[in-house]
């Protein structure tokens, strides 16, 4: 009688040998399908919860801030509006005090005149050519008794065309006078009026940027929430796919031991066992190619401020181009002060005129005079392209700031920010004012 030979025994039809490779490609195929699923699962990322509250941060803050570059530029135009109108009102003063001292030397005028005239009164009463005495005593006052003597006709048509003519002079002077006065009057109630106007819009502005300074802080606070829970959910992914993996293969090491051990009650051969395990442990070992990997560190949440720009750098040629630019870039970082004109504090048409002084330019102060200089010049563009490095550029008629080439312009922006080095949200026209 044959003996048969131990690895042709069966189990279930199959063979021993068989049936440890099918456990084994069973488990490998378990293997692949866990790597599979989570090679398909959506990436992590942050709670809906979180995702939403900082898509809504994100927008009030965008909000904000436009809102903010409403008000400054409401603030810019109160402030060039209130500073027109003091601007006037010094010349109103300026023409009063002309008018004061064109009074004062009519009055001398005439007082002279009205002496040359009591003069000849005197001398004709001394004649006996009249009856002065009678005027004299009839007269109120000085020009009553100017009055009577015309009346009277005692003064030659000369006499009384001269003193008629300073008179009415001075008459007109005076009416002058109390027309610029009430012009006067009429200015500094507006400029009390533009004052309050434009103190009101920038305790508005201050609002506001408290508002979107609290805003930004909420929004780099949820970005970094988002991150940690981004981060959380990967780990969590990570793990339950080892979890997975670690109890795969502990299936799959029982199921091969347990056929060991079949194998050696049924007297297989024990190269048939080696075979069967280390065949085993190879495909237990193996792992599926889109097996996920430890999460490798995430990169950081972008920042929704502005990455730090990088400067580019001008020859100083001498030329605006080279040393608007190189100046205007040493004064980054100074606070903007409405009205400021020094390294102390700069408003958007201060900074421009200080920064072309220093390159030994002469500019003028405001933004409506910047204009009026480059288009007299007829250097005025409408297309950014056209503009060269150290021309001024404009979003509108009341803000301004020095373009450096690339989109990108050197300003100061509003109060509670500072010169900056950004690029040009807005433009209306612009170029070189020399």
């Amino acid at each position: 009688m044959t003996t048969p030979n131990r690895s042709d025994r069966t189990l279930g039809g199959l063979s021993r040998r068989d049936f440890m490779l099918a456990a084994i490609g069973i488990s490998a195929a378990t293997l692949a399908t866990i790597g599979s699923r989570f090679a398909s699962a959506t990436e992590p990322g942050p709670t809906a919860a979180t995702a939403a509250a900082l898509s809504s941060a994100q927008a009030e803050y965008r909000e904000a801030t436009a809102q903010l570059q409403s008000l400054n530029e409401q603030v810019e135009q109160a402030q060039y509006a209130l500073s027109q109108t003091e601007a006037q009102l010094d010349e109103t003063n300026a023409a009063i005090s002309d008018l004061e001292q064109s009074i004062t030397q009519k009055q001398g005028e005439l007082a002279e005149a009205q002496d040359v005239l009591a003069s000849r009164i005197g001398a004709n009463y001394k004649a006996g050519k009249t009856d002065a005495l009678e005027v004299i005593l009839g007269s109120t006052d000085f020009e009553d008794f100017v009055n009577r003597v015309f009346i009277e006709g005692k003064v030659s048509d000369d006499d009384a065309a001269a003193i008629q003519k300073v008179k009415d002079l001075k008459a007109e002077l005076e009416t002058q006078q109390n027309d610029l006065l009430a012009k006067r009057a009429e200015q500094e109630e507006l400029v009390d009026q533009q004052k309050a106007d434009a103190q009101a819009l920038d305790d508005q502005l201050a609002s506001m940027q408290s508002y979107a300074n609290s805003l930004s802080s909420d929004v780099v606070a949820l970005m970094a929430q988002a991150q940690a829970e981004t981060e959380a959910a990967r780990q969590a992914q990570y793990e339950q796919y080892i979890a997975q993996l670690a109890a795969q293969q502990a299936a799959a090491a029982q199921a091969s031991q347990g056929a060991s051990n079949g194998s050696a009650a049924d007297g297989t051969t024990q190269t048939a066992s080696n075979t069967g395990g280390v065949a085993s442990q190879g495909a237990v070992e193996q792992a599926p190619a889109d097996v996920p990997s430890a999460p490798a560190p995430e990169p950081a949440v972008p920042s929704y401020s502005e990455p730090e720009p990088s400067y580019p750098t001008y020859a100083g040629t001498g030329n605006h181009a080279g040393s608007v630019v190189d100046i205007a870039f040493g004064y980054i970082g100074v606070p903007y002060v409405w009205g400021g004109t020094s390294p102390s504090g700069f408003d958007c048409s201060g900074l421009c005129q200080y920064c072309y002084a220093q390159a030994g330019y002469s500019i003028p102060r405001d933004t409506y005079s910047q204009i009026a200089r480059i288009q007299s010049l007829g250097n005025w563009k409408t297309s950014m392209s056209d503009l060269q490095p150290g021309d001024l550029a404009f979003p509108h008629e009341g803000h301004v700031g020095i373009y450096c080439g690339g989109g990108m312009w050197i300003h100061a922006p509003y109060p509670g920010e500072t010169v900056q080095y950004t690029s040009v949200y807005a433009f209306i026209g612009g170029g070189s004012p020399i």
